[in-house]
């Protein structure tokens, strides 16, 4: 009993430590990484401008299909940052982007306690995903809208599991997952997918739960009302000006089943995923571009640009290095994802909470796919790794659950998996510093 306890207080701790030095690392990254570096930098700083000092949208111009919530909150922070004499007022926006980084983390602690109450390993080895994936954070560095779209839909989960473990169908908490839904989407059109998996997860739980139904069904009914009520003026908007309601980007006239070739989504890159995992390498392959950039830097925004040369020989090293890091975690992350999605098709009717971060990822990786197809880019910029970023702190779960499985299984190399967690994230620490300088 003492050791068990030894170990959990230990879990506990290195939990906390590790959050405490990814809330540093975020709040010094946003401090010394250049705004204009990151994904669709000069757009986003003119949107954020453009709509607080001036009152408006763009116009078929810039990131113009992208809801305003995270420029409105941007622009502000411009605003303030110039009030301020800031050199760089753009700093403000970089800094929210981490706090929301550093929220997301702190939610994600919450949803796996609710998910898996006790297991402080899993929570433990949760929290080291997160934190190691290079996606993480390299958008939280940066002038962009997913972090924040990030925060909400994880705040979403966390309601929605509260809801769901501890039968809480109040009207407040329906309100408030709703409402926070809303949000998402008037932040990132990417979060429509949490809005489909939290709405499909309740309503197999009011199919499931027979005692339950009538209170569920209700809190479902405010959750979609809601959800739907406070985007609607921006879809609207959206309908008003352009051809779709969510994205209104134009795009090629073929079906959208022909835009890509087969090819594009079963080639695995190899040998170069790892040998050189940059850009323009595998530009045809979805694969090994996703891969890449969630850890590592593919697309050259966070330790080299790209331009006539490839990255220098320190650099790539770092490069390399970062492809193998992810490659164990991926597969553990992966077979945890399989394990929960198995359970939730098998039985439905059982811990439905955890279905949440059973089905978030197949709904990420489908959106990306689709988008990926329906608007192909020769050099592949349709498949930034921000784009599920969403759903990382739902990757970040299924990998607690299957590392804590399999170190629980072998039990007598429970040390050695603990090590081996360590020592990758050690190896892959010095990444999530950005350089002052691209």
């Amino acid at each position: 009993m003492q050791v068990a306890a030894s170990r959990w207080n230990a879990a506990r701790v290195a939990t906390w430590c590790v959050i405490a030095a990814a809330a540093v690392v975020a709040i010094r990254n946003a401090t010394v990484y250049p705004a204009v570096a990151g994904y669709d930098a000069r757009e986003a700083l003119d949107y954020a401008t453009s709509l607080v000092q001036d009152g408006r949208l763009p116009q078929a111009t810039g990131s113009y299909y992208t809801p305003p919530g995270f420029f409105a909150v941007g622009g502000v922070g411009i605003e303030l940052g110039q009030r301020l004499g800031l050199d760089h007022p753009e700093r403000i926006g970089q800094l929210a982007n981490a706090a929301a980084a550093v929220g997301t983390l702190l939610l994600l602690l919450v949803l796996v306690r609710l998910l898996w109450p006790g297991r402080q390993v899993l929570h433990l080895a949760a929290i080291v995903f997160f934190v190691v994936c290079p996606v993480v954070m390299k958008s939280a560095a940066m002038f962009h809208p997913e972090p924040l779209s990030m925060l909400l839909s994880t705040l979403a989960l966390v309601l929605a599991a509260h809801l769901l473990v501890r039968s809480d169908y109040r009207l407040r908490v329906a309100l408030a997952l709703g409402l926070t839904l809303g949000l998402a989407q008037l932040v990132r059109a990417w979060t429509l997918w949490t809005v489909g998996v939290v709405l499909l997860v309740l309503a197999v739980a009011a199919l499931t739960r027979p005692r339950d139904r009538r209170p569920l069904v209700a809190a479902l009914a405010v959750v979609a009302l809601v959800a739907a009520l406070v985007p609607a003026p921006w879809y609207a908007h959206q309908l008003e000006h352009y051809d779709t309601a969510v994205f209104g980007r134009p795009h090629p006239a073929e079906p959208v089943w022909s835009r890509r070739p087969l090819g594009f989504f079963v080639g695995a890159g190899l040998p170069q995923v790892v040998t050189k995992p940059y850009r323009p390498w595998f530009a045809d392959r979805f694969v090994p571009i996703a891969y890449t950039e969630a850890w590592g830097d593919y697309f050259g925004v966070w330790r080299w640009l790209p331009g006539g040369d490839p990255p220098s020989g320190g650099t790539r090293r770092e490069l390399v290095t970062m492809s193998i890091v992810g490659l164990p975690f991926t597969l553990v992350a992966l077979a945890g994802w399989l394990a929960l999605l198995g359970f939730a098709v098998r039985h439905p009717g059982r811990s439905a909470e955890r279905q949440l971060v059973a089905l978030l990822p197949l709904a990420a990786l489908a959106g990306v796919v689709y988008f990926a197809t329906s608007y192909p880019t020769p050099d592949g910029d349709t498949v930034k790794g921000s784009f599920m970023l969403t759903a990382v702190p739902a990757w970040a779960a299924c990998f607690g659950f299957a590392f804590d499985g399999l170190r629980s299984r072998f039990h007598r190399f429970s040390a050695a998996f603990v090590g081996a967690l360590v020592l990758l994230s050690l190896v892959g620490v010095p990444f999530l510093f950005a350089a002052s300088r691209l």
